[in-house]
């Protein structure tokens, strides 16, 4: 099939899906009125060519039901007020608050629903760590505090503190208890760490459980698609599972395929439908369903009639960044994997050759997504998914493997075998790390920026074009110049993506104006520079990639002497030196280390004195950086509130390392 033809639904209901996806996507901009509607009605009557008239019936479809939804379910855009609260408080009603991320410690971004009404607020919580659950309280709890805090650009909202007595729904409480029973059987078999916090991560496609450090390598790798909901997760679940039907005798070609998707579907229900999860399971359920009847879809079928069911369970999907970055690399795999097919490979193809064709098509597909919403781009992604993708897809059966055979170990304790599987996945999940952190340390080529330049993309639309071009060529009937047309297209293509990498790196990198972070910290080190001194405290055992990390932006540049506390500090003083290129003083001060810097003091809770804190404390203002002991139930809420029986000045604020 031509690249073209690709492109050009077969069935009727993929123009259908199209109209609704087009509408969807203007909805946002614009509603239609009744005046639109009767004229969508005409020319879905009249218009002769069936294909434009079911893309019509689909634009119509579309309005109609958000014309329903909106009426039936009305939308505040105004923040919520106090006289609102009142009023709610006075008909004694219900508040539901599905709550969507953190925006800083203790604060969270959440629908406020009241019957058929909704609207964006901000939700403080210090006592209870908030997860994506849906709560509902009694709105006579409901209050108010003194501060206010952005939800998006330009618009701010009063902020409601967390009722004690909210509850989760059922659902929610269903989810909880499958997620810590999962966590429950992990931890019974031994694993702990990181080796627990991958595992459920690559289990449940929830990457908050990693290690913050951890998942700034994953995610510098351009790995955290392995550990966050994505496709992968749910294709060799679904794939695990439909090997194993396939080998159950009395199982009949229609139930071989049906069990597997419901079994996806529970899955997608206990991760509360995630939509990057909601697309590869619909891609997987439409392909099933069309097999039981013998019917084949092409690619752009499949992704129309997906983006369709998607659009009516939520309509908004499309403006998340999740959907746009899940079909952004479908679209790629579909547009450039086949060409980089037959260009690089020729006939010689193998798993090996499948799996880079389809690495380099979706990073190429995602390009423009993660430069627009995050301004950065990890350009040695394509060798670090090729090796780990397949290595990641061979671990999650085992670990599928280890939990059914738990699952039968309780049944019939016959599985003598159990621990080995058990110990099986442990190890293979430790290697994961191990080359997840070496591979993401030395290829990942992570650049970041605070505005992506015009170059970026105008890079991307030449590679494009380029690609296009060859494709045009690699068409053309030239009998005598057949090889050489090939070669040409191989040899050409191959430069231009390889240009395309190189000079859009070093275009981040140029433009680059990341502003010098001065201060950082983590539970076993601070560091700080002032003016050219460099100043490294605490033991600095465990956090070596965050202190490198560090480094990067000039960090080190027109330093004049580095100061650092332990001697596991002193290599990184000798790191810091060798990466500015110069030679500065390099001195050890191992008691009374500075503690005090410009707007900052940096306590240990359970080290240092705290007449020390109170002294220099007395005067000016600034923040004190907290440092709990390991598995302190201690919290800097409590600090905050107790800060004048403390005899701290009210005009220093208590805060974590993870605020700076």
């Amino acid at each position: 099939m031509s690249q073209t033809f690709k492109f050009i639904p077969r069935s009727l209901f993929s123009y259908f899906s199209l109209g609704s996806f087009l509408s969807n996507s203007f909805s946002k901009f614009y509603h239609f009125g009744f005046l639109e509607i009767f004229g969508m009605i005409f020319i879905s009557i009249f218009i002769p060519l069936k294909k434009i008239r079911f893309l019509f019936l689909g634009i119509l479809f579309f309005q109609s039901f958000l014309i329903f939804k909106l009426a039936y379910y009305s939308k505040k855009e105004l923040p919520f007020t106090e006289t609102d609260l009142e009023l709610v408080q006075k008909n004694k009603k219900e508040l539901y608050f599905e709550i969507s991320k953190e925006i800083r410690k203790g604060y969270y971004i959440s629908k406020l629903k009241i019957e058929k009404y909704e609207t964006s607020v901000v939700i403080k919580s210090y006592s209870i760590d908030l997860k994506n659950y849906t709560y509902f309280c009694n709105s006579s709890q409901i209050q108010f505090t003194n501060e206010k805090k952005e939800i998006r650009e330009g618009e701010e909202q009063a902020v409601i503190l967390f009722p004690k007595d909210c509850k989760k729904t059922k659902l929610d409480l269903q989810r909880e208890k499958f997620k810590e029973k999962l966590i429950s059987i992990l931890e019974q078999n031994g694993f702990d760490g990181d080796v627990l916090d991958v595992s459920i991560g690559l289990l449940l496609g929830d990457s908050s459980y990693l290690d913050k450090d951890l998942k700034e390598k994953i995610r510098e790798g351009g790995l955290l698609h392995l550990f966050a909901a994505s496709g992968l997760h749910i294709g060799i679940l679904v794939g695990f599972f439909y090997f194993i039907c396939k080998r159950i005798s009395f199982l009949n070609y229609y139930t071989e395929k049906i069990f597997p998707i419901f079994v996806g579907l529970l899955y997608l229900v206990f991760l509360n439908f995630p939509v990057s999860l909601e697309r590869a399971f619909l891609f997987l359920a439409i392909s099933f369903i069309s097999s039981v009847f013998f019917r084949k879809l092409i690619p752009i079928d499949l992704i129309l009639n997906s983006i369709f069911f998607i659009s009516i369970i939520h309509h908004e999907a499309i403006f998340q960044i999740g959907f746009q970055l899940s079909y952004s690399a479908v679209f790629g795999i579909l547009i450039l994997k086949e060409f980089l097919d037959e260009n690089f490979f020729l006939k010689y193809k193998n798993f090996f050759t499948e799996n880079f064709t389809i690495s380099l098509s979706a990073m190429i597909g995602t390009y423009l997504v993660l430069i627009f919403y995050f301004h950065s781009f990890s350009f040695g992604s394509i060798m670090i998914n090729f090796l780990l993708v397949p290595y990641a897809s061979f671990i999650l059966p085992i670990l599928y493997l280890s939990y059914l055979i738990e699952f039968f170990h309780i049944l019939v304790p016959i599985f003598i075998f159990k621990k080995y599987f058990w110990l099986a996945s442990k190890f293979l999940i430790q290697k994961l790390i191990d080359f997840s952190i070496t591979l993401s340390e030395e290829f990942s080529y992570y650049l970041e920026l605070e505005k992506t330049p015009m170059e970026a993309y105008i890079h991307f639309f030449v590679l494009l074009g380029v690609l296009i071009l060859l494709n045009y060529i690699l068409k053309l009937e030239l009998k005598n110049y057949k090889l050489t047309k090939n070669l040409f297209v191989v040899v050409f293509s191959f430069i231009s993506l390889i240009s395309f990498l190189v000079i859009t790196y070093f275009c981040f990198e140029k433009k680059s104006n990341q502003e010098l972070k001065k201060v950082s910290a983590n539970f076993d080190y601070y560091l700080v520079r002032e003016e050219n001194k460099i100043y490294l405290g605490g033991t600095c055992k465990y956090s070596e990639y965050k202190i490198k990390k560090s480094f990067r932006f000039q960090f080190c540049k027109s330093v004049d002497e580095f100061y650092y506390q332990t001697e596991t500090c002193k290599k990184f003083a000798e790191i810091c030196e060798s990466r500015s290129g110069l030679k500065f003083n390099i001195i050890q001060i191992e008691k009374n280390f500075p503690k005090k810097f410009n707007g900052y003091y940096f306590y240990n809770t359970s080290k240092d004195d705290l007449s020390e804190l109170q002294k220099e404390t007395k005067t000016e203002s600034g923040k004190i950086i907290l440092f709990f002991p390991y598995k302190s139930k201690d919290k800097v809420s409590d600090w905050e509130e107790n800060k004048n029986v403390l005899g701290i000045n009210k005009n220093w604020k208590f805060i974590t390392f993870n605020e700076l």
